[in-house]
C-alpha cells in the first residue's frame, strides 16, 4: 500500500521512474499499463498482454458515440460512482454539488493538482486513509 507522507515516499517505489522525462504519451501508456495490471489483479479482465487489441477494443466500445463533452465529463462520473459504490453519500444535484465545492473556489491549479495527486495516495487499493 502506498505511503502518502510525501512525494519523495511514493518515488522511492518505483525508482527507475525518478528522473526520467517521460512524454505526456508515455506516462498516459504507463498510467494504462498500471489500472490494466490493477484490474487483472483484483479479478477484472487481465488486458495487459492486450493492450492494442482487446483492451482498444473494450475502450472504443465504452466511448462509442460519445461527444468531447461527455468524454470530457465522464471521468468525474466515474469517480462519483466509484465514491458512491464505497459507500459514500453524494448528491446528484448540480447546485448542491458546486456548494460541495465552494471551499476550493480559490484554489489554484497547482493546488488542485497536489490535492488530486495525494487523495489518490491516500485512497490507494482503498487502504485506510492516513490520519
Amino acid at each position: 500500500m502506498p505511503t502518502c507522507t510525501n512525494v519523495n515516499t511514493a518515488l522511492l517505489a518505483y525508482p527507475c521512474l525518478t528522473g526520467k522525462v517521460l512524454s505526456q504519451h508515455e506516462r498516459d501508456a504507463l498510467r494504462i499499463w498500471f489500472m490494466a495490471s490493477e484490474l487483472a489483479i483484483n479479478g477484472g479482465t487481465d488486458y495487459t498482454s492486450a493492450l492494442a487489441t482487446t483492451l482498444l477494443t473494450a475502450a472504443d466500445t465504452y466511448v462509442q458515440l460519445a461527444t468531447d463533452p461527455q468524454l470530457e465529463t465522464v471521468e468525474l462520473a466515474i469517480h462519483a460512482a466509484n465514491a458512491t459504490s464505497s459507500g459514500a453519500s453524494l448528491s446528484t444535484n448540480y447546485d448542491t454539488l458546486m456548494g460541495s465545492i465552494a471551499p476550493l473556489a480559490k484554489a489554484s491549479p497547482a493546488q488542485l493538482r497536489d490535492i488530486t495527486l495525494y487523495l489518490l495516495c491516500a485512497l490507494g487499493a482503498h487502504q485506510n486513509p492516513p490520519a
